[in-house]
């Protein structure tokens, strides 16, 4: 199909104008429309998070594209979340042993300093953050925290 070829920063800056053009026009819809993507990719676990906070900085400027792209990037880890809780979550823990389930107690008593640790440090891919966090059983509460202060501390510079 080919699509992987056109996701790329050249082909946002060929385009830059028409995009311009049209987000000037239609500037609720063109950042929902954004937010939803990036919501869509997040909870899919498509690793394009860094394209399209740079794509969000570079169309619609440093403020707006890094609260869009932190708001879709929340939500998405949201959805990602809830569906790998709900799947296999805990079965899954208990069923790789006993060094698996003491781990998981071990990030489930201080889940907050290891989430916000490891949404900090760029070698943890972010979709692993979610479900390691679901799989080990941490409320969604507590993700939540680390997640978005993770997430706004470096989203918005890369939408510089």
């Amino acid at each position: 199909m080919g699509w992987h070829r056109q996701l790329s920063f050249e082909t946002l800056v060929r385009h830059h104008q028409a995009l311009q053009d049209y987000i000037a026009m239609h500037e609720l819809s063109a950042v929902a429309a954004y937010v939803a993507l990036y919501i869509a990719m997040v909870a899919l676990s498509v690793p394009v998070g860094i394209f399209l906070s740079v794509a969000g900085g570079a169309l619609f400027g440093t403020i707006l594209g890094g609260v869009a792209a932190t708001v879709g990037a929340t939500v998405g880890a949201i959805v990602i979340f809830l569906i790998a809780k709900s799947a296999v979550g805990e079965h899954l823990v208990r069923r790789a042993g006993p060094l698996a389930e003491k781990l998981a107690r071990g990030f489930r008593a201080d889940a907050f300093s290891y989430l916000l640790f490891l949404r900090l440090v760029p070698i943890f891919p972010f979709w692993l953050v979610n479900l390691v966090s679901a799989l080990c059983g941490v409320r969604l509460a507590t993700t939540r925290g680390p997640g978005p202060n993770g997430a706004a501390a470096d989203t918005p510079v890369r939408a510089l």
